[in-house]
């Protein structure tokens, strides 16, 4: 329904574009902005945010023409996860998620990050491989410790996934 431009010296470095209803019905997107590199022109990032009920927006980075990393933030959760950043490859496969928390989980959980890693395993699949959780000083002193958890999967062709999990203190040493 209205598209907004600005210029830097003639040269497009941001369009915002507010839609109308039969496309938001679609797209559940209720604006767009976009920004440009002032000197080539090249798309840097695109801003999507959508209506309720699906609070939040997300933010979509380019690098070389290509998605460089797509960060979801989730303003409104109490509960859960609050933001996560995926990081592409040059294939444009997700291989890395990081997951930030509410203060309510953080509270009630110990953990306020998780990062976990995809790739290619054995069979050729691409699958979560490593997964590490970060727990806060308060939740290390009533537990042992632990600061970290480290989970490794293993996959085998015909059988289930197995999980090593590894827990580690504040200086990096490994903890039963």
């Amino acid at each position: 329904s209205k598209v907004v431009m600005h210029y830097f010296f003639d040269r497009l470095v941001k369009e915002e574009k507010i839609f109308k209803n039969d496309v938001v019905k679609n797209t559940k997107i209720a604006k767009t902005i976009l920004y440009f590199d002032r000197f080539t022109g090249a798309k840097l990032k695109t801003e999507n945010y959508f209506v309720s009920p699906y609070s939040g927006y997300n933010v979509i980075f380019k690098k070389n023409g290509a998605k460089d990393r797509i960060e979801w933030h989730y303003p409104d959760n109490i509960d859960g996860i609050l933001k996560n950043i995926i990081y592409f490859d040059k294939n444009g496969l997700g291989v890395k998620v990081e997951s930030y928390f509410t203060e309510k989980t953080i509270r009630e959980n110990g953990y306020f990050k998780r990062i976990y890693f995809n790739e290619f395993g054995p069979d050729n699949y691409f699958r979560k491989m490593k997964q590490e959780w970060y727990y806060t000083f308060e939740y290390g002193k009533i537990n042992k410790g632990r600061r970290k958890k480290i989970e490794h999967f293993h996959y085998q062709p015909g059988s289930v996934v197995t999980v090593e999990t590894n827990f580690f203190n504040e200086a990096g040493g490994r903890i039963d």
